[in-house]
């Protein structure tokens, strides 16, 4: 009796930790493609996923992977280096507000990550395009990357990531 019940757990770190890494993969790959419409809300649903099917701790490890992956590829201006922690930090604040609202009510967790990480990162976006960018169509083309499409990708990858979880029975 006491094998079966070391079986099981084991079973279960295995897939969480296989879970973890293929989303960690997908969080790495999906910037590759160069549409943000269709890049953003796919990765802010991974995250969304990611905390319901494996906990706020392991969602935050992939914050950090799909901006460090667009600008290592390439994809990103270089004047766009200085908001990648920005950009991280709003993955970061997505989990976590989605993390603490999610039992309360899927949606309002969704609404509520989604104005948060749009916030944060549309307000300091803003003070550093406008003090270190000098180039005004540069300025506007990364002001615009970083200002209501955040939004707009956080609440998609919201009814995305719902769409996916009711489909496997997650919720």
């Amino acid at each position: 009796m006491a094998e079966s019940k070391v079986e099981i757990i084991v079973d279960k770190k295995v897939v969480v930790i296989t879970q973890l890494l293929v989303m960690m993969s997908l969080a790495a790959l999906l910037p590759l493609f160069p549409l943000q419409q269709i890049t953003g809300p796919l990765v802010n649903a991974l995250l969304y996923i990611a905390v319901i099917m494996l906990g706020a701790n392991n969602a935050l490890l992939i914050c950090f992977l799909p901006s460090v992956t667009a600008f290592s590829a390439g994809l990103l201006p270089a004047v766009m280096l200085p908001l990648i922690p920005v950009i991280i930090i709003g993955n970061i604040l997505l989990v976590l507000f989605f993390n603490y609202f999610k039992e309360k009510n899927f949606w309002l967790a969704v609404a509520v990550a989604s104005f948060a990480k749009y916030i944060f990162i549309y307000s300091l976006a803003s003070i550093l395009v406008s003090q270190f960018v000098k180039n005004t169509s540069l300025a506007k083309l990364v002001s615009s990357m970083m200002s209501y499409q955040q939004l707009l990708n956080a609440l998609l990858g919201g009814i995305i990531a719902w769409a996916f979880l009711k489909f496997i029975k997650r919720i």
